[in-house]
């Protein structure tokens, strides 16, 4: 997320001399970490500062097929790559996956821009293939893997999150979430299941 932030990255969209180090630093830490499995890169994609990798371990590899990669792009004017989202897509076996990194509007009270950023992503983030008309759409898939910079935030004063955190009271935080909120209303991420909070809140001091 935010590999690049320049202003002509916003506006060339993809750097390949920024995300070849991304790439190898990925596949090496993956190889190092897990020995036995070799992992091999089936798409990648770049969209200003928004970076997605999908790898899988190389004895699947032949299983895997039917691979896009698509973008979608939410910044100023539909023009500008600093807000919007990348996937790759693919079939393995009898099941189809989408991985998907977004980054959405930022600001305490952009809540629903930051939907409209989702809806905008869901409708125009296309998976295009040789024959004429046959793009898949996110939602036609079995499984969907959503990552990215949502910016979704605490509606709670900046000290009363601090007092919360501090005594590790996390459902009063919980509670004041946007995203869990807008999901509760079916604003955004309608019928994607989300696991259980089971880990601390995490949180950055600006």
């Amino acid at each position: 997320q935010e590999v690049d932030m320049s202003a002509s990255n916003f506006i060339f969209k993809e750097n390949d001399s920024l995300t070849a180090p991304w790439l190898l630093l990925f596949e090496s830490t993956l190889n190092s970490s897990y020995p036995d499995a070799s992992y091999l890169c089936i798409g990648s994609k770049q969209l200003g500062g928004v970076f997605l990798a999908v790898y899988v371990k190389q004895k699947y590899r032949p299983m895997v097929c039917d691979i896009s990669i698509g973008t979608a792009i939410t910044g100023v004017m539909g023009v500008l790559a600093n807000k919007g989202g990348v996937g790759v897509r693919f079939k393995l076996f009898d099941s189809t996956f989408c991985f998907l990194n977004a980054h959405f509007n930022a600001h305490q009270s952009n809540v629903q821009r930051r939907n409209e950023d989702y809806r905008e992503i869901m409708r125009n983030l296309l998976f295009s293939f040789p024959t004429p008309n046959s793009d898949v759409s996110i939602g036609t898939h079995d499984n969907i893997v959503w990552m990215g910079d949502l910016n979704y935030r605490v509606d709670l004063s900046y000290e009363e999150v601090l007092e919360k955190i501090a005594i590790q009271d996390w459902p009063p935080l919980l509670a004041q979430d946007q995203l869990r909120n807008q999901r509760a209303l079916n604003n955004v991420f309608i019928d994607n299941a989300a696991q259980e909070e089971s880990l601390r809140v995490t949180w950055t001091e600006a």
